[in-house]
Order: C-alpha cells, then structure tokens, then sequence
C-alpha cells in the first residue's frame, strides 16, 4: 500500500487559503446570478445590480476578517 507524502504546516495553510478564495469567489458568483436573475424576472433595473455587488463585497468582506471566530463559535 503506498503512502501519501506528508504535508508540511505551511503546504496545509496554503491549501486552505486556496480553499477558502474558491469557497468566496463560488459563492460570490452564485449571489452575483441570484441578483442578476432577480433584477431580471423583476425588471427592478440597475439598482438591484448594485444593491447586489454592494452585499457581495460587504458579506465577503465581513466573512474573510470573522471567519475564524464563527469557526471557534461553531466548534464552542
């Protein structure tokens, strides 16, 4: 049986870090169509768009500097 090759500490801190920008930008893109997809079936217009970057950027924002508390809050 053949063994994988360990990982150091920072291999790992660099894959989640890698993880966790794809885990933003998928999410991103998902409430980026969800918006999209609203403003059109609803023809609210422009503002929607920019109601929708605007609570992107602050909920990706607020996500990226609290994520390590909401971990330790989930886990107690």
């Amino acid at each position: 049986m053949a063994h994988r090759p360990r990982r150091n500490l920072y291999q790992l801190i660099n894959r989640n870090r890698w993880a966790t920008y794809l885990f933003i930008g998928l999410f991103s893109l998902i409430l980026a169509l969800i918006g999209y997809t609203l403003g059109h079936l609803f023809h609210w217009g422009i503002g929607t768009y920019a109601l929708f970057a605007l609570f992107i950027i602050l909920y990706n924002t607020i996500l990226y500097y609290n994520s390590d508390r909401l971990a330790l809050a989930v886990n107690r």
